[in-house]
């Protein structure tokens, strides 16, 4: 275990060069315009860049965006409302980088046990002006995290724990990497391939009878009255079809 010293002088008083603030909260309907009316103002208006997971247009791995972004940001913004497992397991991976965090619910009901003991912002949105407030403590919150990011952390994930993942050898590193390599460019191919083939029903059926009833011999069996071209020199074809033409 290192000293406190030795521990805000490393992970978190990075936070103090990083200018962007990870926010972990679900997606979509009412969640997005949180996010736009109320989470990246207030973020923006504490000097920090707000970015979401869907932020993040690269052709990676979502869980390695979500990973990197964490990794890099400064305070992370983390909205608990409805018990989201995504957020919940995303907000573990932060603490457990000794990363700050700022909580959000809309209930403090929202809030599992083990998080009731930290600080947590909470807003009925029932009430005239909810939006206003929560904007406004958020920002004040961020500021004072960037300023003092050691004081935001638990005092359990300050320490600093080597990784205990299984070491790999160098050949089973690069089979991972081919491996992963793979996966990313079969999704991007998945994706084009989805944006630009044509679904077969999507092409006009044009009628070729007119054009091999023309050409007997060819397209059909021969028969007793049918010439039969298949066994035929090129220069006979071509004197039938002049004769023909005739």
């Amino acid at each position: 275990m290192v000293a406190e010293g030795d521990v805000a002088a490393s992970a978190p008083a990075k936070a103090k060069t990083q200018d962007t603030c990870f926010v972990m909260m679900p997606f979509g309907g009412y969640y997005d315009m949180r996010f736009e009316d109320i989470y990246k103002p207030a973020v923006e208006a504490a000097n920090l860049t707000p970015l979401r997971a869907d932020d993040i247009f690269m052709s990676s791995q979502i869980m390695s965006d979500i990973w990197s972004g964490i990794q890099k940001s400064g305070p992370l913004l983390a909205d608990l409302t409805e018990q989201n497992p995504n957020v919940f397991y995303e907000l573990g991976l932060a603490h457990a980088l000794g990363k700050p965090v700022v909580l959000v619910a809309n209930n403090i009901k929202d809030v599992p046990f083990d998080l009731r003991p930290y600080r947590v912002f909470t807003f009925d949105n029932n009430k005239p002006g909810w939006d206003v407030k929560l904007r406004e403590d958020i920002t004040a919150c961020l500021k004072e995290t960037a300023a003092n990011p050691i004081d935001a952390v638990p005092d359990m994930f300050r320490e600093i724990v080597p990784s205990q993942a299984p070491e790999q050898g160098e050949l089973a590193a690069k089979i991972d990497h081919i491996e992963t390599t793979l996966r990313t460019l079969q999704s991007s191919v998945a994706t084009m391939e989805s944006a630009f083939v044509r679904p077969v029903s999507s092409f006009r059926y044009i009628d070729t009878s007119p054009v091999l009833t023309g050409l007997p011999g060819l397209f059909d069996e021969p028969g007793d009255n049918d010439a039969d071209f298949s066994k035929a020199p090129l220069s006979s074809l071509r004197g039938s079809t002049s004769e023909k033409d005739t």
